[in-house]
């Protein structure tokens, strides 16, 4: 049996124990005792060397809950006063075996106390305690949920941006598509280009906008721009409806443009006729009017019919002139393509009408209804290439602004009584329009032309002929003296000779502007009408 004896420096020894071990011989009888000295010091060093966690301790407890040995620190304090509870709690130190767990505070420091008693055959009791901070524990837990608190901040974080990224994105892409909208709404039909939204449904929702946009442009095309814009503001369906108002129509027609059509490619008619059209309708639309209708190669428009105006009859004068000098322009530039010089003859008329939606529930358009429109139209079948012919209400609204030549009467179809009508010769106003001379000065000839006349009658050429004597020659016109039955407005065809006798007559169409009883003939005035470049040549040389 080993004895172990507490010993202190007053037997000479270092402060520690002892462990005593009888030597006996085989009868048992003791023939000796064999001792081992355990220093305290060294005993510390030994508990130190026990690594319980990263800051736990083991501590060796006396009898009287005296702290033998154990590393100093918190550890040591915390299993001192776990074992003292303890001692507390039963009313003597711990002789059993069994172990005991406690949690003792130091400092605010959560420690984790396991103690037990030390099994010995004989003896001073002695307890072991071993001492673990909190922290020891839950430091790898702790760890694991900041690196999950700062995985999740992070991940906030970088959701939080993305959101404000993919919210400024959507809201970009959403504000562009509401201005649009707006822009729709005010008719604002030309935008500046936008980058397309990498976001599906909204980059559908402005491809949607983007169809409006071009169908409402298209469809002003087809109506005029400021019915769609108020159809489009409104935000309700057209309807059949009409109202009275004073208005001026404008009617333009190429004159001798059939004659051309037979003779040139099919795409070049429709080119040049496009190019008329874009010519006429961007003129039309500076100067406040619509263009109604497309007739054939004629022009329907009107003034004052959209909104009240009282500058309609001016406005549409104005329109009138202004065609002509650019139709004059745009034969010279169309030359060098090849295509025949084209002339327009152009008719106005003032008056009220009825204008509106007009159709059915199927098919609605906007019409212009009214005598007014009728007289323009009659008047402008009395047109020579570069004229401009006004009705008597249209010079009598403008008063001396209008500078005109006439009157002129004539009795058409469908009109009640004689046509009263002038020519247009200028406007007056913030700056004064002259219109060119349909027929420029004719070259008297030095020796007259005999040349023969045939009348026009409807859609017919008379089979007689009219010798004719030619005094004044030019490539839009002439002037001669002929029995034929002539009177102004008269459509006829002049047969001159040609230049060698080798050379075949020229045939052309013409118009008579002016004719007054000579002494021995009639005397006349036409303007040539759908001549082209090399037939003029030829006649002026």
């Amino acid at each position: 049996t080993i004895v172990w004896i507490p010993h202190d420096t007053s037997a000479g020894l270092a402060l520690g124990i002892t462990a005593a071990l009888a030597v006996r011989d085989p009868s048992g009888r003791v023939i000796g005792v064999v001792t081992v000295n355990f220093a305290r010091s060294g005993i510390a060093g030994f508990l130190r060397s026990i690594k319980i966690g990263e800051h736990g301790s083991v501590v060796l407890f006396g009898s009287n809950d005296e702290s033998l040995a154990g590393a100093p620190g918190q550890g040591r304090e915390a299993a001192a006063l776990a074992v003292a509870r303890w001692t507390r709690e039963t009313g003597s130190p711990i002789v059993d075996e069994k172990a005991r767990r406690t949690e003792i505070l130091i400092d605010g420091a959560k420690w984790n106390i396991v103690a037990r008693s030390i099994p010995r055959e004989a003896g001073p009791p002695w307890i072991v305690a071993a001492a673990l901070p909190d922290s020891d524990f839950m430091s790898p837990v702790y760890a694991n949920r900041r690196a999950a608190l700062a995985i999740m901040v992070i991940g906030t974080a970088l959701a939080v941006g993305a959101g404000v990224a993919l919210s400024a994105a959507i809201a970009r892409s959403l504000g562009g598509a509401t201005r649009a909208l707006h822009g729709i709404a005010k008719f604002e039909l030309e935008q500046p280009p936008r980058r397309r939204s990498m976001l599906r449904e909204v980059a559908q929702l402005e491809d949607a906008v983007a169809r409006v946009t071009a169908s409402l442009r298209s469809f002003t095309r087809y109506a005029p721009e400021e019915i769609v814009r108020d159809v489009a503001a409104s935000g309700q369906e057209a309807i059949l409806c009409g109202q009275k108002r004073e208005v001026t129509a404008l009617f333009c027609d190429l004159r001798g443009f059939t004659a051309f059509t037979e003779r040139l490619p099919a795409e070049d008619v429709v080119a040049i006729l496009n190019d008329h059209f874009d010519l006429l309708v961007g003129i039309i639309a500076q100067h406040g009017g619509f263009v109604v209708d497309f007739l054939g190669d004629a022009v329907f428009a009107v003034f004052g019919a959209l909104r009240p105006d009282a500058d309609h009859a001016q406005r549409a004068v104005a329109c009138a002139i202004e065609a002509q000098r650019a139709r004059i322009a745009r034969n010279h530039a169309n030359r060098a393509r090849g295509w025949p010089s084209m002339e327009m003859g152009a008719a106005i008329s003032t008056g009220p009408a009825i204008v509106g939606n007009m159709g059915s529930l199927r098919r609605i358009k906007y019409g212009v209804v009214g005598s007014v429109v009728n007289v323009a139209a009659r008047i402008e079948t009395l047109t020579v290439g570069g004229q401009v012919l006004v009705a008597d209400s249209t010079r009598q609204v403008l008063g001396e602004q209008l500078v005109v030549d006439g009157p002129l009467e004539a009795e058409e179809k469908g009109v009640d009584g004689v046509m009263r009508f002038w020519e247009v010769l200028a406007l007056r106003g913030e700056q004064v329009r002259v219109l060119p001379s349909p027929l420029p000065d004719l070259a008297p000839l030095v020796t007259p032309i005999e040349a023969r006349v045939r009348l026009i009658l409807g859609k017919q050429i008379d089979r007689q002929s009219y010798p004719a004597r030619v005094y004044r020659l030019g490539p839009n016109g002439a002037e001669f003296e002929s029995l034929a039955p002539l009177e102004v407005f008269s459509a006829l065809q002049l047969s001159l000779p040609g230049r060698t006798s080798n050379e075949c007559a020229e045939t052309v169409d013409a118009k008579v502007m002016a004719a007054e009883e000579g002494a021995n003939a009639r005397r006349t005035v036409v303007r040539f009408t759908g001549v082209d470049w090399s037939t003029a040549a030829g006649i002026e040389t």
